[in-house]
C-alpha cells in the first residue's frame, strides 16, 4: 500500500500520465529545431542563421532589452568616410563576429536539445519497466528496445512504438479491473461527486483503490489508474454487472 505522505506525489504522477495519454501529440512529435540527432550539422545556411538571429532577439527582449538599445547596440560603431579604405575589413570582421554570436547561440539551443533527449531517455527506460512489469514474456522484447535506443539514439519513431506498448497493456489492466465488484463500486462513488472529467475522477478514486486489500499490483502503477479513469469516463454505466 502507498504510503500517505506518498499517496499526494501518486495522485500528481496519475495526472501526468492521464495528459500523456490524452495527447494527440506527444512532446517528441511536435517540431523543433535539431529534432533530428542523427542529421549531421552544416555550416549555418541563411535559413538556420535567420532562426537563430530571431531566437536571439527574443531572448534579449525577454531578458528586458528594448528595441531602442538593439538599434543602438546594432549601431554602436557607425559607417565613417574616413573609413572607406577599410571598408572591406571592417564588413568581414563584423560579418565574422556576427557568424560567431550565432554559432554560440546554435551550441546553446543544442546543448539544450541533448538535455531534452537525456529526459527522454530516462523516460523510455521508465516505460520498458512499466511493460515489463505489465505484460509477461516481453523481458527479450524490452532488452531489444534498450539495445536499439543505445545504438540509434531516441527517435520519435521508437518513442512511438513502445509508447503504444505501454498503453495497451495498461488499458488491458483497466479493463481487467472495471470487472471486479469493488473497483466499480468506488468508481461509481466517485464518479457521482465528480462527473467525467479524468483527472478530477482520477484525485478521487486514488485513494480507495490503492487502498483496497485486494489491491492488485496494477493498482500501483499510475498509467493503470490513469487508463483506468479514462475508461470509466467513456462508459455509460458502471452499476451494470
Amino acid at each position: 500500500m502507498i504510503e500517505i505522505e506518498d499517496l499526494q506525489t501518486f495522485q500528481q504522477h496519475v495526472i501526468d500520465e492521464i495528459r500523456l495519454l490524452q495527447d494527440r501529440l506527444p512532446e517528441w512529435r511536435r517540431p523543433g529545431p535539431y529534432i533530428d540527432h542523427l542529421r549531421p550539422l552544416e555550416p549555418l545556411e541563411r535559413r538556420e542563421a535567420a532562426r537563430l538571429d530571431r531566437l536571439l532577439r527574443q531572448e534579449r527582449a525577454a531578458g528586458g532589452e528594448r528595441n531602442r538599445e538593439r538599434a543602438f547596440r546594432e549601431r554602436a560603431r557607425p559607417w565613417s568616410e574616413d573609413e572607406r579604405w577599410t571598408l572591406r575589413k571592417r564588413v568581414w570582421r563584423e560579418r565574422r563576429d556576427r557568424e560567431r554570436e550565432l554559432l554560440e547561440q546554435r551550441e546553446q539551443t543544442l546543448l539544450q536539445r541533448e538535455q531534452e533527449l537525456a529526459r527522454l531517455r530516462a523516460q523510455l527506460e521508465r516505460w520498458l519497466a512499466d511493460i515489463l512489469r505489465l505484460e509477461s514474456g516481453v523481458h527479450d522484447w524490452c532488452a531489444e528496445q534498450g539495445r536499439l535506443s543505445a545504438d540509434t539514439g531516441i527517435t520519435p519513431a521508437l518513442l512511438d512504438q513502445i509508447h503504444q506498448r505501454r498503453r495497451q497493456a495498461a488499458e488491458r489492466h483497466a479493463v481487467q479491473l472495471l470487472a471486479r465488484a469493488d473497483v466499480r463500486a468506488a468508481i461509481a462513488a466517485a464518479m457521482c461527486i465528480t462527473g467525467r472529467d479524468p483527472i478530477a475522477l482520477a484525485r478521487a478514486i486514488t485513494p480507495p483503490l490503492v487502498a483496497l486489500e485486494s489491491a492488485s499490483r496494477a493498482l500501483q502503477q499510475p498509467v493503470v489508474l490513469a487508463a483506468l479513469a479514462l475508461l470509466s469516463a467513456r462508459i455509460s454505466d458502471l452499476d451494470a454487472p
